[in-house]
C-alpha cells in the first residue's frame, strides 16, 4: 500500500506550549518555499486511503510511502491536535512498537531512492513533525534516511527524540555513528501534542524546538562528509537511500542483503515536514508553529 505526500506548499500544526511557556502565534508557513516533503498523515475519517493532494506549488519532488511487514500502521484513528482555536482537524496515524526482530514493525518507507535527501555536513536542512507520544518513558522517535549494507552498520543521517536526548545522528558504515545531542528539556514525550523540530544551519550547530521554542543546541556537528550513500544492491533496492519513519534498519544475519526493521516507538503522527534550509534562521529563540497541512489547503 502507499500513500502519497505534499511538497512545495505551506503547513503545520499544533500551538500547543511547553507548561509556563508562552505559545508562538500558529501561523502558515513562511518557509513554505523550502519545503521539500509535507506528508500529512489522515485518512479522510475512515479506512486507509490517505486524502492528500500533489498540486501545490513548483516543485515536481514527491515522495510515497509503503508499510514495511505485517504491522500496519494504523491511519483509522481518531487522535488529532485541538490547538487552532480549541478546533480540532483531520486525523492522525498510530505507529505501534515491534522489536522482535522479524520484520513485523509497524514501520513507513519510501518507495523510491531520493537523491534529494542526501545531506553532508555542509548542507542547511530541518525536520519536523507533529506528535503525540504513547510510550512512556521507552522508546525511540526516530526518522532516518538512508540505508544498511548488510553488515550491522548503517549510513546517512537520523533525527530521534528519547527521554533523554534529541539528537542529529550520521554514519557511514564505520559501525561507530556520530551522535550530536542535547537533553530534552520540553516534556515533548509526556503525553500530549508537540510539534518539535530539529534544524541544522549547515555549518556545525543543529538546533532542538517544542513547540516553537529552542530547547537545546549542539555546536560540535562535523562538516564533512557524512556518508557515502550507496548500497543499492541490498534488499532489493529497499537497503538504498530512502527515509523511514519509526524504522530501524539492519540485516536478518550478518553480512545478508536481507535488510529487515523493528519499530522503535509507539506514537501518533499527523504532519511531516522536510526542509532544504534551516528554518531557524541559524538559532532564533523560537520559530513559527505551523498550521495543520489539511486545515491550511481547506481539505479539512
Amino acid at each position: 500500500m502507499g500513500f502519497q505526500g505534499l511538497t512545495g506548499f505551506g503547513g503545520g500544526a499544533t500551538g500547543l506550549s511547553q507548561a509556563g511557556a508562552a505559545a508562538p502565534p500558529v501561523v502558515p508557513d513562511p518557509f513554505a518555499d523550502d519545503l521539500y516533503i509535507a506528508f500529512p498523515f489522515w485518512n479522510g475519517g475512515s479506512g486507509s486511503t490517505m486524502v492528500m493532494n500533489n498540486n501545490y506549488g513548483t516543485s515536481t519532488q514527491t515522495t510515497s510511502f509503503a508499510q514495511r511487514g505485517t504491522a500496519n500502521v494504523d491511519f483509522n484513528t481518531s487522535n488529532h491536535t485541538t490547538s487552532e482555536g480549541g478546533d480540532s482537524y483531520g486525523g492522525s496515524a498510530y505507529f505501534d512498537k515491534d522489536q522482535s526482530q522479524t520484520d513485523n514493525a509497524a514501520v513507513l518507507i519510501s518507495n523510491a531512492n531520493d537523491s534529494g535527501l542526501r545531506f553532508q555536513g555542509n548542507d542547511s536542512f530541518s525536520v519536523m513533525v507533529d506528535m503525540k507520544w504513547d510510550d512512556g518513558a521507552d522508546g525511540q522517535f526516530r526518522i532516518h534516511f538512508g540505508g544498511n549494507n548488510g553488515w550491522y552498520d548503517s549510513d546517512g543521517w537520523w533525527y530521534i527524540v528519547n527521554n533523554t536526548n534529541f539528537g542529529l545522528v550520521t554514519g557511514n558504515h564505520t559501525g561507530n555513528p556520530s551522535y550530536y545531542q542535547d537533553s530534552v528539556a520540553g516534556g515533548v514525550l509526556d503525553g500530549n501534542w508537540h510539534q518539535h523540530a530539529m534544524c541544522y544551519n549547515g555549518n556545525g550547530t543543529v538546533y532542538f524546538y517544542v513547540d516553537g521554542a529552542k530547547e537545546g543546541s549542539n555546536a560540535s556537528v562535523s562538516t564533512g562528509t557524512w556518508a557515502a550513500y550507496d548500497h543499492s544492491g541490498v534488499d532489493g533496492g529497499d537497503g538504498d537511500t530512502k527515509l523511514t519513519i519509526n524504522g530501524w534498519s539492519y540485516p536478518a544475519s550478518f553480512g545478508s542483503s536481507n535488510i529487515i526493521h523493528y519499530a522503535e516507538a509507539e506514537m501518533y503522527i499527523n504532519d511531516l515536514r522536510i526542509y532544504d534550509v534551516d528554518i531557524s534562521s541559524n538559532g532564533a529563540s523560537t520559530i513559527a508553529v505551523r498550521q495543520s497541512i489539511l486545515r491550511l489547503e481547506g481539505v479539512v
